[in-house]
């Protein structure tokens, strides 16, 4: 059995009274298992929350090859491009459009638009012998795609009208 003895002082400000024996252990056993649980849980928690290190994918990043622009089909197709004569007219693209879908033939006409477009075929010829078509490469998020717009431009200019 054990004594717990009190005193109690008289000061200034009131009377004060100090235990001592088993509630001041007590207190002390409550706090260190505290301390000790908080030190678990955040150990633990450290623990869970760490992030797995990267895998190593450096064999899948892309790889630019160097290609002169004599191998490079793509240099020849934009200067096919550049040559492409097309019809300025509404008439005159869907005359194109016939002649693709085989509904009205005209010889005279298709010879015409070959014989205004030899530059543009003999380059296309010569993209299709290339070994590699690479586009240029992009520096920035900025950058912009010159190469589409002639390309965007000519689907605009082979549409078929509105009202057909």
């Amino acid at each position: 059995m054990e004594l717990h003895f009190q005193r109690e002082y008289q000061g200034v400000r009131g009377n004060f009274t100090f235990c001592s024996g088993a509630p001041l252990k007590r207190k002390f056993k409550i706090t260190l298992i505290v301390l000790a649980l908080c030190l678990v849980l955040g150990a633990a928690g450290y623990y869970f929350l760490l992030d797995a290190s990267p895998p190593q994918d450096a064999d899948l990043m892309p790889t630019r090859l160097q290609i002169p622009d004599e191998e490079n089909a793509f240099y020849r197709l934009e200067l096919a491009a550049t040559e492409l004569k097309w019809p300025a007219d509404d008439a005159g693209r869907e005359h194109i459009w016939d002649l693709c879908e085989g509904e009205a033939w005209d010889e005279d006409f298709a010879r015409d638009l070959l014989s205004q477009n030899a530059k543009t075929l003999e380059h296309f010829q010569r993209a299709l012998a290339c070994p590699h078509l690479q586009v240029p490469e992009i520096k920035s998020n900025n950058d912009l795609l010159p190469y589409l717009k002639g390309c965007f431009k000519t689907l605009i200019r082979l549409r078929r009208p509105a009202n057909g």
